[in-house]
């Protein structure tokens, strides 16, 4: 499923396909949403990692975040089932969230 925010987007082989990466986000929009919602997704991004940012656990600010048309996905890895809802709690504070994908995965050390 694409998710979407734009930082600097380049054009692919379809006119609703862009794609470009900053760090650890993969920045997508594929639904023709246009300028304006590409906006939008890219601050909802950066609230979102300023609020995994805000925990006092580090790991959850280095999750890769993927935001389209106001839903986000959180990927990665977290060792405990507590992290994972730890990272929930933090993103779900965040206003403008329309809906939240938690895909982390548990992988204890």
């Amino acid at each position: 499923m694409p998710f979407a925010t734009a930082i600097s987007v380049r054009q692919t082989s379809s006119a609703r396909d862009n794609r470009a990466v900053s760090g650890n986000h993969v920045i997508t929009t594929g639904t023709g949403g246009g300028t304006c919602q590409a906006v939008f997704d890219r601050k909802l991004q950066e609230r979102v990692q300023r609020s995994l940012g805000t925990t006092s656990y580090r790991m959850l600010s280095g999750l890769q975040i993927q935001v389209m048309d106001g839903h986000v996905r959180l990927l990665g890895h977290v060792p405990s089932y507590y992290m994972k809802q730890l990272a929930q709690t933090a993103v779900m504070k965040v206003e403008g969230i329309g809906r939240l994908h938690n895909d982390l995965r548990v992988s204890p050390r």
